[in-house]
């Protein structure tokens, strides 16, 4: 027997997580796909999240509704808490299942997961069409030295052809 669980902070749906914060307060999300078959849509319905980094290294800010995450990819994003609950998604792309955790922020009765969206679209992207930061590109410095190494003897030719030549 197979049992899929898609879990939030190691809590199925049925056994939400609630994060206490403030209306207002700017929330760092650090959303990390830990399936090992399972790449997952993670957004915020009605909101947009900041992408602010991918893997641990900073990324030019983008503003989206929801990112697609792949087995083992890691983002970090910023909300900014609404009054009420905010419910926060993961819906699975290949198969059926979902995963969500709350964000309360004041008054208001905690949505049950079954009446959360079943979608996340709009502005999706994913982190293969995040660009790197200025602050961590490498310098377009020229080399101060520059080393020739030659290949001879026996690793410059193999059988009378040159390394890296496919004979037929």
């Amino acid at each position: 027997m197979r049992v899929l669980a898609h879990l939030f902070n190691g809590r199925a749906a049925q056994d939400t997580e609630i994060f206490q914060s403030r209306p207002g307060n700017r929330i760092r999300l650090r959303i990390i796909n830990a399936a090992g078959d399972t790449a997952y849509r993670v957004g915020v319905p009605g909101h947009k999240i900041a992408l602010t980094h991918k893997d641990g290294f900073p990324v030019q800010h983008q503003d989206v509704d929801a990112v697609v995450l792949g087995m083992g990819e890691r983002i970090d994003a910023i909300l900014t808490g609404q009054d009420g609950y905010t419910p926060l998604l993961a819906i699975s792309e290949e198969k059926d299942g979902r995963a969500c955790g709350l964000i309360r922020t004041g008054r208001g009765t905690a949505p049950v997961a079954a009446t959360l969206p079943s979608t996340l679209d709009r502005i999706v992207t994913d982190g293969g069409r995040l660009t790197a930061d200025d602050s961590v590109l490498p310098s377009s410095k020229k080399p101060d030295r520059i080393h020739t190494r030659r290949l001879t003897g026996s690793m410059e030719t193999t059988a009378g052809a040159p390394m890296g030549a496919v004979s037929t």
